[in-house]
């Protein structure tokens, strides 16, 4: 399994398990639940557990960032030496991704029936 399978898998499973917390009709979309998934609280605390966490990976991470802040903000935000919000930021990037790719092309999701079922509940518009 490469670094990049295991981080999707990784924050697949935090989707998985934290779905049932939320009271998905208290949000208008699928943007705003992923906002309160992954931006109000954090996904790793620390410098140690962060450049354990990234590994190998940590490049392929930046370089993530880089594109997607580039493309949404026009310009880097991320502090890119700092391995904790490097990490927070790359999870946050994969979750609004696996969050979007269950509404709009469910039968490749990794996300689990459930999880598909209630997010098309609440936030598929035809």
């Amino acid at each position: 399994m490469t670094i990049s399978a295991l981080t999707n898998d990784i924050v697949t499973e935090h989707i998985n398990d934290k779905i049932l917390e939320y009271d998905l009709s208290r949000y208008a979309d699928v943007y705003e639940l992923h906002n309160e998934m992954f931006n109000t609280d954090y996904f790793i605390i620390g410098t140690h557990k962060a450049k354990t966490w990234l590994g190998e990976s940590y490049h392929s991470a930046m370089l993530t960032i880089h594109k997607y802040e580039s493309d949404i903000f026009g310009t880097l935000h991320t502090d890119l030496c700092d391995p904790e919000k490097v990490v927070n930021m790359f999870v946050y990037i994969i979750g609004e991704t696996l969050l979007v790719d269950a509404l709009t092309i469910p039968e490749s999701s990794p996300l689990n029936e459930t999880t598909i079922s209630l997010l098309n509940d609440h936030f598929f518009t035809p």
